[in-house]
């Protein structure tokens, strides 16, 4: 009884609904990976956000109701913009449920108790799972910021003309230059290292 009480008394000192970040993300969620810390309920949210504010204690007294077996979790995105940008997030609330290296995005009309306990018990499967992205290097960052600048820049071509483009989008160019600089170097190197380990067997 007493080792009973104890586990109960352990299992809620913390807070129910927890808060994520940037910087402790991945390692509690294991998101990418579907390691052993369990399933996740995540928000992405603003602090300006109505019905964000409307959900808080909804999904509280969600996760009291699955702790222990299940997790559920807020992320603030314009405190954590690179989990907003990692997983494509573009309105709040989004909700996510990552279990298993899948994620499921919630899409039901409902967001109550039962419907969103039930959602994570099994009516998840109903949607479309998807492969957890990995956390982005400085590489892919700079990929994807030269994909969206060149969005932009065809985007400015086609309404406003090729001069108002080029001279409005000098980003562009730099981002462009850049690339072609580490993408070079990146050359580079790998030519050094084949030519020292073509050296190296020879020898």
């Amino acid at each position: 009884m007493q080792d009973e009480l104890y586990e109960w008394l352990e299992l809620n000192r913390q807070p129910s609904l927890q808060q994520l970040f940037e910087d402790n993300f991945e390692h509690l969620t294991q998101a990418s990976t579907g390691a052993t810390t369990g399933d996740w309920l995540v928000m992405f949210s603003t602090e300006t956000c109505a019905d964000c504010k409307v959900a808080v204690p909804v999904l509280d007294a969600v996760a009291s109701k699955v702790k222990g077996r299940q997790n559920v979790a807020v992320v603030d995105v314009e405190k954590n913009p690179q989990l907003k940008d990692r997983f494509k997030v573009t309105q709040v609330p989004t909700i996510i449920f990552f279990c298993l290296g899948k994620m499921y995005t919630y899409n039901l009309p409902k967001m109550d108790i039962p419907t969103l306990k039930a959602f994570m018990e099994g009516w998840y499967k109903n949607v479309r799972a998807e492969a957890v992205p990995g956390i982005p290097t400085p590489f892919d960052q700079l990929v994807e910021n030269i994909v969206d600048n060149l969005k932009a820049f065809v985007a400015t071509m086609e309404t406003e003309g090729a001069v108002t483009a080029l001279t409005g989008n000098l980003v562009v160019m730099v981002t462009l230059a850049g690339m072609f600089v580490v993408i070079l170097t990146v050359v580079v190197c790998l030519t050094c290292t084949c030519k020292q380990d073509q050296k190296l067997k020879t020898e």
